[in-house]
């Protein structure tokens, strides 16, 4: 029998949406009977296992006809369309009704009262701030207008540039008056862009609104959040959300800071060598979508690895909690096991009063690169316990590579990652599973 992590509840939803998808995805159908399956054939947890994982390959080829329910065209316009920014290889595209993303996103976000609050108030003021591929609009260009960054929703815009780190005073000054012109009341934000306009806040002497704040895009770690805090003054009401493009809203972060799995949208497996893992247990998520909408999803491999805890959080919310230790693409590899995890480089690193930026990189099986930017309480040796920690999870017989510079060039599509592994991109292409 499986072992119950409190997943299993909503199964006859999931049973419902195989159904569905197999009557109406013409790829979904071929998918089941290569597998030598029909819907019958799935009858409990267990049976569950034996359908093959979907993955990014799946859409991208089958899009969009092989992966819209029948009777449904891009033309609907009560869909909604999102793209991935392209970070680990080519952009996917999905489509979903407007409306299963906002229950999604509500049902997500239920565990945090301050975020729901900001999150379902009319009029929408959303002030949004990412790496421009994360967007649909054309925030790159310093002469755009708030206008032409303004989503149907109301939501803003901010500008950003292309590399972090080059990003002129210009565009900071621009948003940080066109943050006082809109008055927002909710801030969607990338950790580290966010961070990184925080200090201009600081430097500017500039007082940020204190609203809610939503960290998603890319995985957040203490030191962002160190920065962050800074210039909105200790805002408790600063929570990590996990989100997918081809989903949107999947955990969320309560007051007690624990993330919590939305099982009420999804049914989620945590899957160890294709069986559900133990708590505590680093996993891989599989989703499949409720709803029956346009494009159904079943035992999506996402490529991202959590741990689901053995707790029952504070908070009182009934969703289980869940840690995400990062994408398969940014783990640290050896010998083909992982051996740290995006997360776990976090607990090691921390937010040190030295330290400004930082990211470690694994080229090879055994060459990393940890590079480090400084300010001015920094003194030789400062970084020493990162060594040390860093030979104990990875082996002394790799070579690490400490550089302290002052320039770490963003990811392509803008994005900055604070970890990023050759060995683990092409592992994740060629299918790797733990």
């Amino acid at each position: 029998m499986l072992e119950n992590n409190g997943f299993t509840d909503n199964f006859e939803d999931a049973l419902l949406e195989i159904e569905y998808a197999f009557e109406n995805i013409s790829f979904f159908r071929d998918h089941m009977i290569q597998a030598g399956l029909t819907p019958k054939d799935i009858k409990s947890p267990e049976d569950f296992l034996k359908i093959p994982p979907t993955t990014k390959r799946h859409y991208r080829k089958n899009f969009p006809l092989g992966t819209l329910a029948k009777g449904v065209t891009l033309k609907d316009p009560a869909l909604y369309r999102t793209q991935s920014s392209g970070t680990t290889g080519e952009r996917l595209i999905s489509v979903e009704y407007g409306y299963i993303f906002l229950e999604r996103a509500i049902n997500s976000i239920s565990v945090n009262p301050d975020l729901f609050s900001a999150f379902t108030s009319e009029p929408r003021k959303h002030c949004i701030y990412s790496a421009p591929n994360c967007s649909d609009v054309e925030c790159s260009n310093p002469n755009s207008t708030m206008k032409s960054r303004t989503l149907n929703d109301g939501s803003l815009v901010l500008s950003v540039y292309h590399d972090l780190l080059t990003t002129p005073d210009k565009i900071y000054t621009q948003n940080l008056e066109e943050i006082d012109i809109y008055e927002p009341e909710l801030f969607y934000t990338d950790p580290t862009h966010l961070a990184h306009l925080s200090k201009k806040m600081i430097e500017f002497k500039y007082t940020p609104p204190q609203v809610p704040i939503i960290l998603t895009f890319t995985q957040s770690n203490q030191l962002n959040k160190k920065h962050i805090l800074k210039a909105f003054k200790q805002n408790s009401k600063l929570a990590r959300v996990m989100s997918m493009t081809e989903f949107g809203f999947i955990a969320v972060e309560c007051p007690m800071k624990r993330m919590h799995a939305n099982t009420s949208s999804y049914y989620l497996e945590f899957i160890v060598n294709g069986k559900p893992a133990k708590k505590g247990e680093l996993a891989e998520l599989y989703i499949t979508s409720y709803y029956q909408g346009c494009m159904p999803h079943i035992r999506y491999k996402t490529g991202d690895l959590y741990r689901v805890l053995d707790e029952k959080c504070e908070c009182g919310h009934e969703f289980p909690v869940v840690e995400i230790e990062g994408r398969i693409s940014n783990m640290f590899f050896g010998d083909n096991s992982i051996k740290l995890t995006p997360n776990e480089l976090d607990q090691i690193v921390g937010a040190p009063d030295w330290l400004e930026l930082y990211k470690l990189h694994q080229s090879e099986n055994d060459f990393f690169t940890f590079s480090y930017i400084t300010n001015e309480n920094y003194k030789k040796g400062s970084e020493d316990y990162i060594k040390e920690e860093l030979i104990k999870c990875l082996g002394e017989n790799v070579t690490i590579k400490f550089e302290n510079v002052p320039y770490i060039p963003s990811a392509r599509g803008g994005k900055y990652q604070f970890c990023s592994s050759n060995v683990g991109e092409q592992l994740l292409n060629e299918g790797f599973s733990i």
